[in-house]
């Protein structure tokens, strides 16, 4: 059962975005996959291919984890689901990639919302799009700023600061 969630593709495996109408996996790499990260649902060896799927620089954009990877020809940036970068989406990732001691991809992503937080006035909208214009994020027209969600992700931060800093006080 469980493989039929995962989609093997040109010698990769990932989890699909979800199941068909008829149960076949939905192939598509997207930052939903990242939600699984830290249950328990997924064994070692499927958390490492979730991880190292997401910090691609298909999916790991400046500012977040995208929605949709760059690499899929239905991408768009600034499309609601199809590329956008949602502040609250990438924060569940991180702490995920944490829980499962992913502390170098963590702290990649912990990086990029970090960026985001300072070129938002620290009032994190509800969604970006995927691809920024130089080193400026660009806002969703019809975002909320700040968005309720995305402003709990400040807690995420927090936790992973605090957790990063406890490793290095205890030589880790």
């Amino acid at each position: 059962m469980r493989e039929r969630f995962w989609v093997e593709r040109d010698g990769e495996r990932y989890l699909a975005m979800g199941l068909d109408a008829v149960g076949d996996p939905i192939d598509g790499v997207g930052s939903n996959m990242g939600h699984a990260l830290g249950t328990g649902l997924l064994s070692d060896q499927e958390e490492k291919l979730v991880v190292e799927r997401l910090t691609r620089p298909d999916m790991l954009r400046r500012f977040g984890i995208g929605t949709l990877s760059a690499e899929n020809p239905a991408y768009n940036p600034t499309g609601y689901h199809t590329g956008s970068v949602w502040v609250h989406d990438t924060a569940i990732i991180l702490r995920g990639m944490a829980q499962g001691g992913y502390s170098r991809e963590a702290d990649q992503v912990f990086d990029a919302l970090v960026r985001l937080s300072a070129r938002s006035q620290h009032r994190f909208p509800e969604l970006i799009a995927g691809d920024p214009v130089g080193q400026d994020p660009v806002p969703y027209p019809a975002a909320c700023r700040p968005q309720a969600w995305s402003a709990a992700s400040a807690a995420v931060l927090l936790q992973h600061t605090q957790r990063h800093h406890t490793r290095q006080d205890l030589g880790g």
